[in-house]
């Protein structure tokens, strides 16, 4: 919020393309880029394994991790 981008802002990201790419979803969906932006500052992702039960703990931890909003 207002601070300068670091090098945790890419490990979100890729924390984001992760889930993406194991559910086929956002981790913060939304109708529009409001609601996308809120979701990203309240929201918990739901846990991988809501959409995949395949997927292994190891990963489902990482990518909570990388997902965490309070490093």
């Amino acid at each position: 919020c207002g601070k300068p981008a670091t090098p945790r802002s890419d490990l979100f990201g890729l924390g984001g393309l992760l889930y993406a790419l194991c559910t086929g979803r956002p981790p913060f969906p939304g109708e529009h880029v409001a609601a996308v932006l809120r979701a990203v500052a309240e929201d918990e992702p739901k846990p991988l394994d809501v959409f995949r039960q395949d997927i292994p703990e190891w990963l489902d931890k990482v990518v909570t991790r990388l997902l965490r909003k309070n490093p």
